[in-house]
């Protein structure tokens, strides 16, 4: 099989464009006629997905097992260890997670993806601890400033593992990180937790704008993370005032932008929001139970109406509908006989 086949698909399997079954499919269909033959378990693959499966079950439980028994030593050592000590074995776990995730086969495919995803999230994690102990402890910098210094220092670290790998997961982190970061920053600077909240949704809506105009890959994942900031932003105004006002128009630009991709995630998390919004604004505008119910049922029809448009549209590809008669002998016309699919039967 071509090199640049295998490039391509795991490529594709990496920015979650095709499944791992999916990239298995056309490594077959790659090879020179000595692939499976379909009837006979073309797609499936056993010898592959059971490894496979078990490689990720034991990466998850031997990380679960490493976190479990570093706390339980921490906690009886810790406090007793040099700072300097305490930092250096900390960073040699975050070390650790990410050449254990950087060793994952690519045979693995999706598999290997998803546990070098996880186990570099955890990196992060480990990483976030050591900031914390070097600001802390180490160069003992005033505490107010170490919150935003140590998600800021993650966050960095987050963003060059998202740039070496880009998965979904390390979009999420990256996001989260930067989310948090901006948070803490203007709160240093303004100390207003209207102008906290105001900076946790513009870094929202700039990861939707990137995932919008697919500058940030994979696109999809940064318009899903670009809407979980955006409704969280959004939840943290406080009851009364122009709060609710703001969290619902939030939430409805989410729902706006699920409309216009048909993505039913980022429709559930717009329609998550304005529950939560709703009951807020209707309590300062309506005074009457009845006009509040009212508002409601007719908000919930519009979203159950989007809702099935955006499953039905989602389900439409370019390529559907009536296929348009072949010109000059093309595939599929009289002249070259009728075309087939795969399994060998009319269309």
């Amino acid at each position: 099989m071509a090199v640049g086949l295998e490039i391509v698909l795991t490529r594709g399997v990496a920015e979650g464009v095709i499944t791992g079954e999916q990239a298995e499919r056309l490594r077959h269909l790659g090879e020179d006629g000595t692939g499976p033959v379909l009837g006979e378990g073309a797609w499936q693959s056993p010898t592959r997905r059971g490894p496979s499966l078990v490689t990720e079950a034991l990466g998850y439980l031997g990380g679960i097992i490493l976190l479990v028994g570093a706390i339980l030593i921490g906690s009886q050592y810790w406090p007793d260890v040099d700072p300097l000590v305490r930092l250096g074995v900390v960073v040699l776990v975050a070390v650790a997670f990410v050449v254990a995730g950087s060793l994952m086969p690519r045979g693995l495919d999706a598999v290997g993806t998803r546990l070098r995803s996880v186990l570099w999230a955890l990196s992060v994690a480990a990483g976030t601890g050591a900031a914390a102990i070097l600001l802390y402890d180490v160069v003992d910098v005033d505490d107010d400033y170490v919150p935003a210094l140590m998600f800021l220092l993650a966050t960095v670290y987050a963003l060059a593992l998202w740039a070496w790998r880009p998965t979904g997961l390390q979009l999420a982190v990256a996001a989260a990180g930067t989310a948090v970061t901006a948070g803490l920053l203007v709160n240093l600077l303004v100390e207003s937790w209207n102008a906290v909240i105001a900076g946790v949704l513009v870094v929202g809506v700039v990861w939707l704008a990137l995932g919008w105009a697919a500058v940030i890959r994979p696109p999809r994942a940064a318009l899903v993370v670009g809407a979980g900031i955006v409704f969280v932003g959004s939840q943290m105004y406080v009851v009364g005032g122009s709060g609710p006002i703001w969290a619902v128009l939030a939430s409805a630009g989410l729902v706006g932008v699920a409309l216009y991709h048909r993505d039913l995630i980022i429709l559930g998390v717009g329609a998550l929001g304005l529950l939560f919004a709703l009951p807020n604004l209707i309590y300062e505008w309506f005074p009457s139970v009845v006009a509040a119910a009212v508002s409601l049922l007719v908000v919930g029809g519009l979203l159950v109406v989007a809702a099935l448009y955006t499953a039905r549209r989602g389900r439409q590809h370019p390529g559907d509908g009536p296929a348009k008669g072949p010109a000059n002998g093309a595939a599929g016309s009289p002249a070259n006989g009728p075309a087939t699919t795969p399994a060998g039967q009319e269309r």
